[in-house]
């Protein structure tokens, strides 16, 4: 489903975090720790390497800093056919936690991580649960900390900007980004996003950064509004029952749409959150006309 992609990719985008395995219960404990410490020690190498070597453009190099210093409050506009709406996102950021929240016609969603522990939550429907991690970083932060080497500069079109090239690439996408900076103020003003996935090739997405800044409303991070909520991974299958129905109705979701979505009101019982959400999201997108 296009819309459950959608979604899932922009809570999941450009995802950071690392699968680790589990190796062999039987193996010698020594050989793991001299491993572990051989594979620290390259590490370390490799990063010393990195900073000795900057293999990024010198004007996404100067517009990273607000992003490495750990503290910033960020406020972009999300389009393209990779989205198929408009959406409003505000990403705050203050020492190790992150406060990040989309808006569209539709309602407005997000996910928090405070202290360790992150949850997605969705005004819209009144409905939170836990996520197993923090909202992943920008692409910006990821080429920097990655170092991935420029590929081309030059000046933009109508000449307003500076542009720098980049390729990205995920497990299962390939991302090239285009970032424009102001010519006079070297500033980020906003960037392209052309990706190549598997089934969709040459999917676009424009980021134009409205404002960002070191301020950070430290307010966001607190979990009180979690509690008018309801949690969905703790409610009992006639709870979830009663709750989706509910929903449904005030949205004006009827049987013939949840059998063209195809599932019926009694999946209701065991239907995950992000189903749901993409449930409710995909109706209201035609509701809204957007």
């Amino acid at each position: 489903m296009e819309r459950l992609k959608k979604i899932l990719c922009l809570f999941v985008a450009l995802s950071a975090l690392t699968v680790v395995g589990c190796g062999d219960n039987d193996e010698d404990s020594s050989s793991i720790d001299k491993s572990s410490s051989q594979s620290e020690s390259k590490a370390d190498e490799s990063s010393e390497i990195k900073k000795q070597e900057m293999l990024v453009g010198e004007h996404l190099k100067n517009s990273a800093k607000i992003y490495e210093s750990g503290k910033y409050t960020l406020k972009c506009t999300i389009s393209g056919d990779a989205i198929g709406t408009t959406l409003k996102l505000t990403r705050v950021v203050n020492e190790g936690n992150v406060y990040q929240l989309q808006e569209e016609k539709a309602g407005s969603y997000g996910v928090i991580s405070v202290n360790g522990e992150a949850y997605a939550f969705d005004n819209n429907c009144g409905m939170y649960k836990s996520a197993k991690s923090a909202p992943d970083k920008s692409i910006v932060e990821e080429i920097i900390e990655q170092n991935i080497p420029v590929k081309n500069t030059s000046e933009s079109k109508d000449k307003k900007y500076v542009t720098e090239q980049y390729t990205y690439t995920g497990d299962t996408y390939i991302t090239n980004v285009t970032f424009y900076f102001d010519k006079n103020t070297d500033e980020l003003k906003k960037y392209e996003m052309k990706y190549t996935v598997e089934g969709q090739d040459d999917a676009t997405e424009t980021r134009v950064i409205n404002s960002i800044s070191d301020k950070v409303d430290e307010s966001v991070f607190k979990l009180d509004f979690l509690k008018k909520m309801v949690n969905f991974d703790t409610m009992s299958e006639e709870q979830k029952m009663g709750f989706c129905q509910g929903v449904c109705v005030s949205r004006g979701i009827n049987e013939q749409m949840l059998s063209d979505y195809g599932i019926k009101s009694e999946d209701f019982k065991k239907i995950e959150f992000d189903t749901f959400f993409d449930l409710i999201y995909s109706y209201s997108d035609k509701d809204w006309g957007a």
